[in-house]
Parts: structure tokens; C-alpha cells; sequence
């Protein structure tokens, strides 16, 4: 698992839970919330409006050397919808209607609640906050918003749902071992995550590297994935008591 891609994906959770007509129904990678039968028809057991988040297909080209932290262009998924079941009765109509909007549940209102919640999403997630601002500082820009629509109504349910797809340019996860600046986003998203759980810290020490029995230098060969003849023939490779071994090593190389 890439330390980058849990970080967008636990952000953009908190970042939206509250924001939009969902409530707190936001959740991370949750795939039964929305399935695909074999007939290709979209089916959901949800009893409320739902939005999922999950990280898919990353592609990172032109790659240092050999550092394969990289993240490069991530697509990052948001996936929601809305289904006949989720809705509630206007006490002074007796009409259903959908919850959150309090208007006639139809087609045309469903299509609209998607529309509605896609708007509270993108404005969750470039809008201030801790979380938000966390999502925002793991990639660099976006590459491309893509977004995609799946309806059916079928034995007695009728759903509507659509996929938010952004491609980002994910920053690499940070090296290993590594210290990480009080300032940087990994320590800010370090911070945040442990208030909100403290068990998260030592998966989180676990992603950093805390406690690796790592020197300067291999600290160093690690962030371009050097081997040991490159890292001593460029300068910075170890040359110690006990190294001996190392350079017959490089010789051999």
C-alpha cells in the first residue's frame, strides 16, 4: 500500500463527512455499497444516500532511476448515489420525497441529488479545513475529471449513481527512515489522524519508517533506489570500519 493513497483517501473521508446531503455516510473503500451483478446492472443494499471513497489505476512514468516511491498520475474515486428505498414521507404531503432536498422523489430529483452532492463534494474538497487541506497538500495538480453515471430500476428499486474519477498527480511517499519536517503534510496528516485514533500511530511510524535501523547514506540510496557500488562511486557511499566487505563488493561490480 502506498502511504500517499491512504492519506487522500482518510482526508477526503473526513474532509466530507458532514458537507454534503450524505451526512456522516461517507466511508473508505467500502465496495459493497455499490455493486455491478452479472447482468451489468448497478445494485446497492444502502438505506441512505451514500458516498464512497477509494483510490484506483496510478501511473508514474520517467521514473528516477530506480525510487519506487512514486505515485505519479493516481485516480482518485468517488463514487455516490441514491436509491427508492432512501427516501422519507413529507408529513404535511404524505408525497415521498428525498431526504436532505424535501422534494418529490423522481427521476428528475434523483439525477438532481446527484448533482447536488457531486457540487457539495468538490466544494468539501477544495473548501478550508484541517482535513481538506491535508487531501489538497498529498497531490500537486489535477490531470483530468472524469465522470461517469449508472441508473436501474429493477426489482421494485430504482437507483441512480455516479462515479467522480480525478486524475492526480500523487506526491511519493516520503523516504523511509527519514525525518519528517513538523511542517510537511505527512507530519500534519501524522497529527491529525492520531488525535482522531491513537492506534493509528504505529501503523502510521510503520508507513515513515520510524525506528528502521537506516544510516545517512542508505537513507540517501534508498530515496533513488542506488545500489551500493553507485551510491560509494557518487560520493555519499559508506566508507567505515567493517566496510571491507562492501568494497570487495563494488570491485566485483
Amino acid at each position: 500500500m502506498s502511504f500517499a493513497r491512504w492519506v487522500l483517501r482518510t482526508a477526503a473521508v473526513q474532509a466530507l463527512r458532514g458537507q454534503t446531503l450524505v451526512g456522516d455516510n461517507v466511508r473508505d473503500s467500502d465496495f459493497s455499497a455499490l455493486t455491478i451483478d452479472g447482468d451489468g446492472e448497478a445494485r446497492t443494499e444502502e438505506d441512505r444516500p451514500f458516498i464512497l471513497v477509494y483510490t484506483d489505476d496510478g501511473d508514474a512514468a520517467d521514473v528516477d532511476l530506480r525510487d519506487l516511491r512514486q505515485n505519479g498520475t493516481t485516480a482518485f474515486v468517488c463514487e455516490f448515489g441514491i436509491a427508492s428505498p432512501m427516501v422519507t414521507t413529507n408529513p404535511d404531503t404524505g408525497e415521498s420525497v428525498i431526504e436532505g432536498i424535501n422534494i418529490p422523489f423522481t427521476d428528475a430529483a434523483m439525477e438532481l441529488t446527484l448533482d447536488l452532492i457531486d457540487r457539495q463534494i468538490t466544494t468539501a474538497l477544495t473548501g478550508p479545513g484541517r482535513w481538506a487541506d491535508i487531501w489538497r497538500r498529498t497531490h500537486g495538480s489535477t490531470k483530468k475529471i472524469e465522470r461517469r453515471r449508472t441508473s436501474t430500476s429493477d426489482h421494485g428499486v430504482r437507483l441512480a449513481a455516479r462515479q467522480l474519477r480525478i486524475m492526480i498527480e500523487a506526491l511519493p511517499d516520503p523516504v523511509p527512515g527519514q525525518d519528517v519536517t513538523p511542517t510537511s503534510v505527512w507530519r500534519l496528516f501524522s497529527d491529525a489522524v492520531t488525535e482522531l485514533n491513537p492506534a493509528m500511530a504505529e501503523i502510521v511510524n510503520k508507513f515513515l519508517g520510524v525506528g528502521l535501523p537506516y544510516l545517512d547514506h542508505e537513507i540517501v540510496a534508498s530515496s533513488r533506489g542506488n545500489t551500493a557500488a553507485e551510491a560509494l562511486h557518487l560520493g555519499y557511499g559508506p566508507i567505515y570500519p567493517g566496510g571491507d566487505d562492501l568494497v570487495s563488493a563494488v570491485t566485483d561490480e
